[in-house]
């Protein structure tokens, strides 16, 4: 503003003006400059107070920020209290702008030099705290003084700027007596202008109307028969002829380019009635197709339906002209993005409980994608096929092999494939029924049958295969008659001597149970004395305990003297310690007793306090010295009794030793029953166990009687189960094909 100010001057000094408005421009012009001058100079003292880093406020901030944290850190309440204040002042400066805040606020170094010598801290410290403190009262005093100088500042310019005003007035007033004269002289000027304008204009209005006629002369003609010639190709009258006047005016190539309009709109009409008949020709052909045909334009809505598929689908050309292809089925939705690429697509879907493959083929014309041509191929024929020929699979997957699929209603493929089919389940039949006769006659014990016929593949396979089985089975059963007979006289054998070894067992058995019985007793004789043995061993080693315990508590005992004869000279150490600090209290109320006597009667109740205090010092001294005495006594009677216990604790060593070796003794003697009654109780068990032994022969060799006789008549069930089978096989007993 002030620059536009100064410029706007500048330009009314330049242009003419009376003597006032001259005078009063350079007087305006000269206080403007005072005016700028002054901003300038305010600008440098906002500049040199607060702008970045470098400004007076940002050092004054960052003095008061190092001094608080280094006071912060010497953790002396006194110290931070004196700096709280001092910042308390500075905020105020901050907001106000008082310099009485200043003095305030230098007034708080002395209490803070004050505080900070009593606060114990160490003379590095200390220095650095009056350093920090010096800068931040340095800071303060600057920034005080930038702030007095800028309101000096703004003062001054307020002057200058109260002093630009009268001047502004002055040169309005000059300027709207100059305007007034001016618009005097141009009225004068303007009335003159006005008479010559008036004849001009009368002048230029005759010839305009003149020229006009002229030209209107010229153009009227022409432009009537263009009029009608654009009239009559807007009425589709394509074969009128327009006479051209002048070929090189306006109108002349306006009718020019209207005759080449009207051969191009011919040429056009021409070809779009060629495509139409085409078109025509194209939808008449689709409608008499028999496959479903659909039209989609570029951007996927439906064109055209043809009469096969509306008919299949039962829908109206009506109703799904113009809508989205994905609206009448989703799957339309995932293959325009293909369509849009130009890619040709196929998807088989699912409608109305149909199957149809959908074979899309997009139409382009000249790289730009113009629709595509949608054929539905229905799957009705297949889907009812592959049911059929899904429902016989899964009849003979259950071993139903009667079901066939109808061929009257087939054709071509279709039923070609149906009679394939079916001939391959009457195979299936045929084949599989010489093997269920041949498994019919296993089952009723004739190995004579065999399968015959002309089977190929698996089939003649499966038939070697079953004869070999029933010829290896036939062997089987002839050795298994044969091994009856063997067994039948083994097992005769087997019960013979079975016999005579039971009679030797039980024998045996009889003896082995007259000598368990003597063992048994002996055996009682050797187990009651290792009873007492041990009884003997268990008093002996509990009188080794009773003698380890008086032995640990004795040892116990030393223990606890020790400890309290330690104990006791620890006490003797603390009421030295305590006699000690009776002699320093006595020392020190002494001295007490003689300051207050310099301080003459100001110091006499304190002198009556310190002689208290002195008689307390010596009662406790005495006290201590009694409490001294008699801990060493008691100090040497619990030497005393340690001695005595160390005795005791000798003598008690002895004594356990004794039982220990004692009990060693009886431990032996314990020991040596226990293996003799062990000894016999081992060979009590084996005669035991050998007499069990001999039982356990006899029910073995009962059993095993009892199993030859089973064995014989198994053997002779045997036989009768193996001659239920017919071996002879006569020539009239085979089983053939069907087919």
């Amino acid at each position: 503003a002030q620059q536009r100010l100064q410029a706007t001057l500048g330009q009314l000094q330049r242009d003419p003006h009376d003597a006032g408005s001259a005078g009063a421009l350079r007087e305006l012009a000269s206080r403007a400059g005072d005016f700028a001058e002054g901003i300038s100079a305010l600008n440098a003292r906002v500049d040199e107070m607060g702008r970045g880093d470098a400004g007076l406020r940002a050092q004054l901030e960052a003095a008061a920020a190092t001094l608080e944290a280094s006071v912060e850190a010497s953790a002396r309440p006194v110290v931070i209290a004196q700096l709280q204040k001092m910042r308390r002042e500075e905020s105020l400066l901050l907001l106000t702008g008082d310099a009485a805040h200043t003095d305030r606020a230098s007034e708080q170094k002395l209490p803070f030099d004050l505080s900070l010598a009593q606060a114990r801290l160490d003379a590095e410290t200390q220095e650095a705290l009056r350093r920090q403190m010096e800068a931040y009262q340095g800071a303060l005093l600057a920034y005080t003084a930038a702030r007095i100088g800028l309101d000096v500042e703004a003062q001054s310019l307020a002057e200058t700027a109260a002093q630009i005003g009268p001047g502004l007035q002055a040169l309005q007033q000059a300027q709207t007596r100059a305007l007034a004269a001016a618009r005097e002289r141009q009225a004068a000027r303007a009335s003159t202008m006005g008479v010559v304008f008036a004849f001009t204009l009368l002048l230029v209005a005759v010839v305009l109307i003149a020229t006009l006629l002229l030209v209107l002369r010229a153009v009227r003609q022409p432009i009537r028969d263009t009029l009608r010639f654009a009239e009559d190709i807007a009425d589709d009258r394509l074969d009128t002829v327009l006479t051209i006047h002048n070929p090189h005016d306006e109108i002349g190539q306006l009718a020019a380019r209207l005759r080449h309009m009207q051969q191009r709109l011919r040429e056009r009409i021409e070809a779009e009635r060629a495509v139409a008949r085409d078109n025509t020709r194209a939808r008449q052909a689709l409608d008499s197709a028999q496959t479903g045909v659909m039209v989609l334009d570029g951007e996927g809505r439906i064109g055209f339906l043809n009469q096969a598929l509306l008919t299949e689908l039962q829908l109206t050309h009506a109703d799904w002209s113009g809508q989205p292809a994905a609206a009448l089925h989703p799957a339309f939705a995932s293959l325009l993005p293909r369509l849009q690429r130009g890619q040709r697509a196929s998807r088989e879907i699912e409608h109305a409980g149909v199957r149809y493959q959908l074979v899309i083929t997009p139409i382009v014309e000249h790289d730009q994608l113009l629709g595509a041509a949608v054929e539905w191929r229905s799957r009705a024929l297949e889907t009812t096929v592959e049911n059929e020929v899904a429902a016989l699979v899964d009849a003979a997957a259950r071993g139903e092999l009667h079901g066939r699929i109808a061929v009257e209603d087939k054709q071509g493929f279709v039923k070609t494939l149906a009679l394939s089919i079916n001939h391959l389940l009457d195979t299936f039949q045929s084949n599989l029924s010489g093997l269920q006769g041949l498994l019919s006659a296993l089952s009723q014990g004739d190995l004579r049958v065999r399968m015959q016929g002309d089977f190929h593949g698996v089939f003649a396979r499966l038939r070697d295969d079953a004869n070999a089985t029933v010829m290896q089975l036939t062997d089987i059963v002839a050795r298994i008659q044969q091994a009856s007979v063997a067994i039948n006289h083994a097992a005769g054998e087997i019960v013979a001597g079975n016999h005579d070894l039971s009679d030797r067992t039980e024998r045996q058995a009889a003896h082995l149970e007259e000598t368990a019985s003597s063992m048994e007793e002996l055996a009682a004789t050797v187990r009651q004395n290792a009873d007492s043995a041990q009884q003997a061993n268990q008093l002996a080693i509990r009188a080794a305990e009773v003698a380890a315990r008086g032995g640990e508590s004795v040892a116990q005992v030393v223990t606890t003297m020790a400890d309290i004869a330690l104990s006791s000279r620890r006490i003797g150490e603390i009421t030295g310690v305590i006699d000690g600090i009776a002699f320093q209290t006595n020392i020190l109320a002494l001295n007490a007793a003689v300051e207050a006597a310099r301080a003459g009667e100001q110091g006499r109740s304190f002198a009556v306090v310190a002689s208290e205090v002195r008689l307390l010092a010596q009662r406790s001294a005495d006290a201590a010295r009694q409490i001294k005495h008699l801990i060493e006594a008691s100090v040497e009677r619990v030497d005393a009794g340690t001695r005595q216990v160390d005795s005791a604790g000798a003598t008690m060593g002895e004594i356990v030793g004794s039982v220990q070796r004692v009990t060693s003794i009886m431990a032996s003697i314990s020991a040596a029953s226990q293996q003799q009654t062990a000894g016999i109780e081992q060979v009590s068990q084996t005669l035991l166990q050998m007499d069990g032994s001999t039982q356990q022969n006899a029910a073995l060799v009962e059993e095993a009687s009892a199993s030859a006789r089973a064995l014989d008549r198994q053997a002779s069930l045997l036989g009768e189960a193996v001659d239920a089978f017919v071996m002879t096989a006569p020539p009239c007993a085979r089983v053939r094909a069907t087919a």
